[in-house]
């Protein structure tokens, strides 16, 4: 599931024009405000969203409404990524929000392409990596696509998840980037109908990114159930690379360990722009009658465990989960935090974050990224 960002209507409103909106609601063919006033407006926004008798449509407009945001609040990166892939020129002095709403109106590709990548980024979900064999060069069109399709489409159909599914791929900076839209397990919501309790079903629909980088030789994959994560993986390695036997090896091979920082080999005290790093949040598996796993967070979880745990040290259980704090200075430039966590074998949101290359080369160098 995407994590959206804070919509204010107040600041959306101001900072798209009167024009834009009448466009939006004509593409969508939508009825429009009676008077406009709704254009400029924000309070008279949220009561056109919220007449009961619009309820279906409201819920497709605000949904609109948070995309846009989202890419509009993320800046000026993703936008301009987008306008230069789709040779887009930005109008001069045009805020990120009204930007934004502009791929929407006239370049749905572009559009769905710069969400695409908002999803990568901007979620709480971490990504899998999964390690390839180096292959030559793969080609990746609309026929391998399609029979990608056909199958995830058939793996939701059997999970009884509805056989609604969308594959849309890009091409970005050599990386092939697919966006999988699926059903989810119908829901049954019960609500007030005057003075009855009537239930109300509706399917959820979730977003998966999956981006293949030929260059590092790895998949990445970003779906919150891990059943998901291994059929993407499956059928990428099928109907895209051509061997299913390559995924039985993907998922074997270990990307991360954090052994270096049970065995006491790993350095905290960084190299280069990295200053200084601090753990603070690991779990804990511990052996025993009932075998339990236990959660710490500290603003150092190494001092916890020196001064305030007794007996107990990083090596008291056997790690299965650790975040870390990374302190970053460039020469001129303020300090720069950056807070990831590291799930082995293979899942991450380091990916996601900025500086990731050079925090990347440093976990490699202290044996925590294995490859």
């Amino acid at each position: 599931m995407s994590r959206h960002l804070t919509l204010s209507l107040e600041k959306f409103i101001d900072s798209i024009s009167w024009d834009y909106f009448e466009r939006y609601f004509d593409k969508k063919n939508a009825k429009l405000p009676s008077s406009g006033w709704e254009f400029i407006n924000a309070d008279a926004m949220k009561h056109y969203l919220s007449n009961p008798d619009k309820k279906e449509e409201a819920g497709i407009i605000q949904e609109d409404f948070q995309r846009i945001n989202d890419i509009g609040q993320e800046g000026m990166g993703i936008i301009v990524r987008t306008c230069e892939k789709y040779s887009i020129s930005i109008p001069n002095n045009e805020n990120p929000l009204q930007t934004s709403m502009g791929l929407f109106l006239d370049h749905t590709i572009a559009f769905e392409f710069a969400w695409s990548r908002f999803l990568l980024y901007d979620t709480s979900a971490r990504l899998s990596i999964y390690p390839l064999p180096k292959l030559n060069k793969i080609e990746i069109g609309p026929k391998k696509i399609q029979g990608f399709k056909n199958d995830v489409q058939q793996w939701f159909v059997e999970m009884a998840k509805g056989d609604q599914c969308t594959v849309d791929s890009y091409e970005d900076r050599g990386e092939t980037v697919i966006l999988i839209r699926h059903g989810s397990y119908i829901r049954a919501v019960p609500f007030w109908n005057g003075d009855f309790v009537s239930v109300n079903s509706y399917r959820p629909a979730l977003e998966d990114v999956l981006v293949y980088d030929p260059t590092k030789s790895q998949l990445n994959v970003k779906a919150t159930l891990a059943k998901d994560r291994e059929t993407y993986l499956r059928l990428f390695a099928s109907d895209i690379l051509g061997d299913e036997d390559i995924a039985d090896e993907a998922i074997k091979d270990e990307v991360f360990t954090l052994a270096p920082l049970q065995e006491g080999k790993f350095n905290f005290s960084g190299d280069g722009p990295i200053t200084k790093i601090e753990l603070v949040k690991v779990r804990m598996k511990f052996y025993g009658i009932s075998n339990p796993v236990v959660e710490l967070k500290a603003d150092d979880v190494t001092t916890a465990f020196q001064y305030d745990l007794g007996s107990l040290t990083l090596n008291s259980g056997t790690l299965v989960l650790a975040r870390f704090r990374f302190h970053l200075h460039y020469p001129g430039k303020r300090e720069i935090k950056v807070t990831f966590e590291i799930d082995p074998p293979s899942r991450t949101d380091l990916a996601q974050k900025k500086h990731a290359q050079v925090i990347e080369n440093y976990l490699l160098q202290q044996g925590v990224k294995l490859h």
